[in-house]
């Protein structure tokens, strides 16, 4: 039988995010907190493509605030007791949730950019680009040649749903030709 390594051994459970010099240290948030932001967004996903969410996306103040508190458990009241500023508390809670959601490396590329909004970062544009030139996914930018045989169509046949009248050889006898 296998023996696993504990997984206190395995996982770096914490976040260090420095501001004007210090370190603050965020512990990953409990499970049920984790699901919760998983759960936002994946709502947030569906809205932006169009979708209806299953779960309401708009938080409240109190309901943000609350949000944010779960998921920096200690560090948030540290954020408060040093008046860091509003921007500067959301931006932590927010690459937090990134880190909770989509890993360090998000969270990092989302830390770098300061929280801008607006432009996926380069990793993801070019993780689009390689996945679109994939030959299951490639486009190309020149349609196919079409076919050179041209159809006229008889003004009494054009847009309607009329049949067809056979001809043999002479004028045709279908009303409206000339």
């Amino acid at each position: 039988m296998a023996e696993f390594r504990d997984l206190g051994e395995l996982l770096d459970e914490t976040l260090r995010l420095p501001i004007d010099g210090k370190v603050y240290v965020i512990a990953a948030p409990d499970a049920v907190t984790g699901l919760r932001v998983e759960a936002l967004f994946a709502a947030g996903a569906v809205a932006a493509a169009g979708g209806t969410p299953k779960l309401p996306t708009i938080l409240g103040d109190d309901d943000e605030d609350d949000l944010y508190q779960r998921v920096l458990g200690d560090t948030y009241q540290e954020l408060l007791d040093d008046a860091v500023s509003h921007v500067a508390l959301k931006l932590v809670a927010t690459t937090a949730m990134m880190w909770t959601v989509f890993g360090v490396e998000v969270a990092e590329t989302y830390w770098g950019r300061a929280g801008k909004t607006g432009e996926a970062p380069a990793p993801n544009r070019a993780a689009r680009r390689a996945k679109k030139s994939t030959p299951t996914a490639t486009v190309s930018a020149t349609p196919k040649r079409g076919s050179t045989r041209t159809t006229k169509t008889s003004p009494t046949t054009s847009g309607r749903a009329t049949p067809a009248r056979a001809s043999r050889g002479g004028r045709s006898s279908s009303a409206g030709a000339s």
